[in-house]
């Protein structure tokens, strides 16, 4: 059992550094939750009849192309006119995303590598003539160790990453380089409106635990007297991410999401000068409804409101259609037509 969880534990650890090299990529994708399936499959179409307080109903279609190996190669949007491309070599990354309109072929990303890891050298992104990003990594022990970014072939940003001796990520620091003073732009949103202001560089540091049967990550970001705190807690059958977020040591936000089988509780926070609740946003969704609370103020009624689900399963236990209503009202009508591989 220690052995199984120790290999769970560097398995997260890989997967979760994968996901923010692969974020950009995954951006422009923006694959949907639907694309869930039992078996093998050659195509999927979702459509989606959403019918506003007009009683207006407004459809909107999207047509999935996938390849042998269970990768969406082809994404089709019939209302736009528009035909997404997604090439990708013998190991199965992305090499290349196109965008097909009005006969018109434009190659928008490019990601080139020169080794086995998933992670490429550089990723080229093509927004417009005028505009093209490109993002450069630099490898040790083929770790990312460095990211740099570029726009129109001028340097804009770079991430330094640091690991330990299991190659495990511990660190990562962002440095603008744009800004002499070596600072970054934020905002806030408070009582008083939207609140700017600079931060130095920021750091972002990562710990490990594992505990009995749930694997830890804690990560520990801080910019001046802003401060976030991040655990996410994995066991087998499920997932807890928690995020707080200080000022000046004072705990202003959190948010929890709660993850299981087939259910997600969504439960945001924020705190008074006083630690205590002023207002909450929770969200709370099964296969059967999502349920939604929340509050303006300290001491406000809650509002809330639920959305039933009824759905409709194929002989592959598939959904191909979700009926989503409020107050046996009918606010959305979702199909997906499914064609297998024989």
């Amino acid at each position: 059992m220690r052995n199984r969880n120790l290999i769970l534990l560097f398995y997260f650890i890989f997967c979760g550094f994968t996901f923010s090299q692969e974020k950009k990529v995954d951006d422009f994708l923006k694959l949907t939750d639907d694309l869930s399936i039992n078996g093998k499959v050659k195509e999927i179409s979702i459509t989606s009849h959403r019918i506003n307080k007009e009683k207006d109903t407004i459809t909107r279609t999207t047509d999935y192309n996938f390849s042998k190996e269970g990768k969406v190669n082809r994404i089709n949007y019939p209302k736009t006119n528009l035909i997404k491309l997604i090439d990708y070599d013998n190991l199965s990354r992305i090499k290349k995303i196109s965008f097909i309109k009005n006969d018109s072929t434009n190659i928008f990303l490019v990601q080139f590598f020169s080794n086995k890891t998933n992670y490429p050298d550089s990723i080229l992104i093509n927004k417009n003539s005028n505009y093209i990003e490109k993002y450069v990594n630099t490898f040790k022990n083929n770790l990312v160790i460095k990211r740099e970014k570029f726009i129109n072939n001028k340097l804009i940003s770079h991430r330094n990453y640091e690991f330990d001796t299991n190659n495990q990520l511990i660190k990562e620091t962002y440095t603008n380089p744009k800004n002499k003073s070596g600072k970054i732009f934020s905002y806030e949103e408070t009582n008083d409106g939207i609140t700017a202001s600079y931060y130095p560089v920021s750091n972002i540091t990562y710990k490990y635990q594992l505990v009995n049967d749930t694997i830890i990550k804690t990560t520990l970001k801080q910019d001046l007297d802003r401060k976030e705190v991040s655990k996410t807690l994995i066991r087998k059958d499920s997932k807890i991410e928690i995020k707080n977020i200080f000022d000046s040591n004072k705990l202003k936000e959190s948010r929890i999401i709660h993850s299981l089988k087939d259910s997600i509780s969504n439960i945001h926070l924020r705190f008074n000068e006083n630690n205590e609740v002023k207002r909450y946003y929770n969200k709370f969704t099964n296969p059967s409804s999502i349920t939604t609370k929340w509050t303006m103020y300290k001491n406000d009624n809650e509002s809330s409101f639920t959305i039933d689900i009824k759905t409709i399963y194929d002989q592959w236990n598939n959904w191909i259609k979700k009926i989503y209503s409020r107050d046996n009202i009918i606010t959305e009508i979702k199909e997906r037509k499914i064609i297998y591989r024989k």
